[in-house]
């Protein structure tokens, strides 16, 4: 833990937090993007990202989800599955 003059904290772990949330909505955006112009391989690799940047946001398997339907990739096809990786 951190010690200062207020006292003591963890900024780190909170900016640290902040930093992982923020890249993986700008991933979110992008993929969303890159997606919406035709460039399907391109809104995969940036979905893949925002999982790597926070595996348990789901944002991020939602645009792959949908980046992965868009290419025909999909390995599930009954509508009511999603693409989310199984553990």
């Amino acid at each position: 833990m951190a010690h200062d003059s207020v006292g003591t904290h963890d900024d780190d772990d909170d900016d640290d937090e902040a930093l992982t949330n923020y890249l993986c909505d700008v991933m979110n955006c992008v993929a969303l993007y890159v997606q919406g112009m035709g460039k399907v391989k391109e809104a995969l690799k940036d979905a893949e990202q925002c999982i790597l940047y926070n595996g348990s946001w789901d944002k991020g398997y939602t645009r792959k989800g949908a980046a992965l339907k868009q290419s025909g990739d999909c390995p599930y096809t009954p509508p009511h599955h999603t693409c989310r990786q199984q553990t």
